[in-house]
């Protein structure tokens, strides 16, 4: 009879577990709906809403970060048309973010965490070109996934932070393949990471980049940030929403 109680509530804990993400997932197209209608967007733009995030949501991306910039290009009275936009833009950004990190890991786990802290990058200012560049470098110095995950984190977390400072992508990039080429291992592609965000203003980065023996110059271009899939300013928000929040 106990086996039998137990047996019931373990299985009950799986469904639960099970049915988790489904639930979240109709919680944020019923706050979202909510929100298109009383904001006013067509029946065709709550359509075309509700369609990337249901394909985020199929894909394994993180729809809360799509939702939470729905949410707030409509606090700012941004215009339907301009919030749509923002929205597939964000959503192209972590599905090719994702792809990315597919190439290179293949835990679940990992490929949502890697992918993510590409994705948040490319939001700061890295621009697709280089993130490829910068993870066909990681994947040419540890071909089998098992090998290569942490130090693919911390790099692409450097250049994510970088990208942060203001750091022009081209630059970034180089910082990250100079580190590869000098085959820092993901320890010390830490200690570099760290030692950066200590660091205040350009010319402070610069020379902590000296000092690692990873590039001769700096850059930073503000103009950089509209490249590729950068930043959401100047991509059909009207300047109205800024850049993707967290992920890492």
């Amino acid at each position: 009879m106990i086996y039998k109680t137990i047996k019931i509530s373990i299985s009950l804990f799986i469904i639960i577990l099970l049915s988790a993400p489904a639930v979240m997932a109709n919680e944020n197209f019923a706050r979202a709906n909510r929100a298109m209608n009383k904001a006013g967007f067509t029946e065709n733009q709550r359509s075309q809403v509700e369609e990337t995030l249901n394909s985020a949501q199929k894909h394994g991306l993180p729809e809360d970060v799509i939702s939470d910039k729905l949410q707030e290009g409509i606090a700012k009275n941004v215009a339907p048309e301009k919030i749509v936009h923002a929205v597939k833009q964000i959503s192209a950004r972590y599905n090719h973010a994702h792809s990315l990190a597919k190439g290179l890991v293949n835990n679940k786990q990992e490929i949502a965490q890697l992918g993510n802290i590409v994705a948040a990058g490319m939001a700061a200012g890295l621009t697709t070109k280089d993130a490829e560049k910068i993870m066909a470098g990681i994947k040419a110095k540890h071909p089998q996934p098992a090998e290569c995950y942490s130090l693919a984190k911390e790099t692409m977390m450097m250049a994510r932070d970088l990208s942060r400072r203001g750091i022009v992508s081209g630059k970034t990039a180089e910082i990250a393949e100079m580190a590869l080429q000098k085959s820092l291992n993901a320890k010390e592609m830490r200690t570099v990471r760290e030692d950066f965000n200590t660091q205040q203003g350009r010319h402070s980065i610069e020379s902590v980049a000296g000092r690692h023996g990873l590039t001769s110059g700096m850059a930073s271009n503000a103009s950089d940030h509209a490249a590729g899939m950068g930043s959401d300013v100047g991509s059909g928000m009207g300047g109205g929403i800024g850049s993707d929040v967290g992920s890492g």
